[in-house]
């Protein structure tokens, strides 16, 4: 099972029947991707369970003319449910995965997610729970850019991009383009935005990052 620990994302590891943890141990996955790198899943069935064991990853949309939009990120212990991507139809829209930094995840399939789920209640309410919680950071992100300005979700996205690790930076390591991706815009909305936040004298930008001036005017800006 690699170096990664996968108990950092399944909470209740310790109760789990001894069987039950040598499937886990016996089919898990690990993968190690470097910042920036597209997540593919290379195996016939895709369904089942993505954990983060390192790092971060985004999760997103793309179009055909390269326009991306992030529906939310997962950092270390987070848990990504992909359970309809083996039935998708002809026009059903697939997320796609890819590290933000280097990071380091595991796959388990949905046959042996089943196996344990079917003997281990807490499993069934483990999966049940993550994707609940994973589909209402969709939608959360989804109202939240749908009614308000894209300078105030400009300003969400720094002062989010600047909490880490539990602690506030005033240094945020960003582009145009990054921010743009995650916002579904272009590069020039973007740099348009940042330029007004700067002349109010609540940001500073320089090649590669952003370096917030004022915290309290950026949080009134996103609403918050």
């Amino acid at each position: 099972m690699s170096n990664f620990n996968i108990t950092d994302c399944i909470p209740f590891w310790e109760e789990l029947p001894e069987e039950s943890k040598e499937l886990i141990r016996d089919n898990l996955v690990t993968r190690t991707y470097v910042s920036n790198e597209r997540i593919l899943l290379n195996r016939a069935k895709k369904n089942g369970m993505i954990f983060i064991l390192s790092g971060s990853i985004r999760v997103f949309l793309s179009s055909e003319a390269g326009r991306e939009i992030t529906l939310f990120r997962l950092n270390k212990g987070e848990v990504f449910s992909i359970m309809t991507v083996d039935e998708a139809g002809e026009f059903d829209v697939v997320p796609l995965l890819e590290a933000t930094e280097k990071s380091a995840m595991a796959f388990l399939s949905e046959d042996v997610l089943s196996k344990i789920a079917y003997k281990v209640p807490k499993m069934a309410q483990f999966v049940y729970r993550n994707a609940a919680k994973n589909a209402q950071k969709i939608i959360n992100n989804i109202a939240y850019m749908f009614f308000n300005t894209l300078r105030g979700c400009i300003a969400r996205y720094i002062i989010g991009a600047s909490k880490k690790n539990g602690a506030m930076h005033d240094i945020v390591k960003t582009t145009h383009e990054e921010i743009a991706n995650h916002l579904g815009s272009t590069r020039v909305v973007i740099s348009r935005e940042l330029d007004s936040l700067r002349d109010m004298g609540l940001i500073q930008t320089r090649r590669g990052s952003i370096i917030i001036i004022d915290r309290e005017g950026l949080e009134s800006i996103a609403g918050r």
